[in-house]
């Protein structure tokens, strides 16, 4: 119970107990990231439900099911989006290469800048505007039931796929001490297991096929965001995992 409070105080803006938490603790949680992760869902659904009944247009609909999956996360993921642009692709702002001419300690210096860059707004932008416009493609096209069961899966799959990307980083040495240090540093094979168990049963359960596709599609999204973490940083970050949460929702 105590590590499935913390996931929920970590990924959410709930807070239920002031209680000192351990690295080894964070870590734990981790194991049902996917369970709040389908809280989210069911609270999107809800959402969605009551804008149903009122009558508005898919638009609105739309921008309101964006804003409840932005505020359900406190927009931590968001921070960690933009910090990650900034740091990975600042350079070509400025008309270089980032790749070339930026060392692993400049690019986390960037990404722990507390200021947001242009890239980091214009990763905002594009990631916010593309979710806008899924789902008004949902809300248009589809029926009740079917957008219903995609709010829930976009968010148990995104926290997933934190827990993947924590577990097969591994942290970037060069990133120093953080929160991501904690998590990575503490995670063994069974909080990523477990979490598996759950993301695996409940996408089935909603859709089978779909649902494995969808998983299958999240994981191959993770892998390639953390094999370019590798080769640019030697590994994840906090920031990089958080961001993680924010792009695979878009499968």
């Amino acid at each position: 119970m105590k590590s499935f409070i913390n996931a929920i105080q970590f990924l959410t803006p709930i807070h239920i107990s002031s209680r000192a938490v351990e690295p080894s603790d964070l870590a734990r949680s981790m194991r049902w990231f996917p369970l709040v992760g389908l809280g989210i869902g069911l609270f999107l659904m809800a959402v969605n439900t009551l804008v149903a009944v009122i009558g508005l247009s898919h638009i609105v609909t739309a921008t309101f099911l964006l804003l409840a999956l932005t505020s359900a996360s406190g927009a931590l993921h968001i921070d960690g989006l933009a910090d990650m642009c900034d740091g990975f692709y600042a350079g070509h702002a400025s008309g270089r290469s980032a790749e070339v001419d930026k060392t692993r300690e400049e690019i986390v210096k960037v990404m722990r800048d507390p200021h947001i860059g242009v890239m980091g707004v214009l990763g905002i932008v594009f990631i916010l505007l593309i979710k806008w416009g899924v789902l008004i493609s949902l809300l248009s096209l589809t029926g009740t039931a079917y957008i219903n069961k995609t709010l829930i899966l976009a968010p148990l799959l995104s926290r997933w796929t934190m827990v993947v990307a924590t577990a097969f980083g591994p942290y970037a040495e060069v990133a120093g001490s953080g929160t991501g240090r904690a998590f990575a540093e503490n995670i063994f094979r069974k909080d990523w297991a477990i979490a598996s168990v759950i993301t695996l049963v409940a996408a089935v359960a909603l859709t089978p096929i779909i649902g494995f596709l969808l998983m299958l599609v999240a994981l191959i999204t993770v892998v390639t965001i953390v094999l370019v973490a590798r080769r640019v940083l030697g590994g994840v970050t906090g920031d990089i995992i958080g961001a993680m949460s924010f792009c695979s929702a878009l499968t």
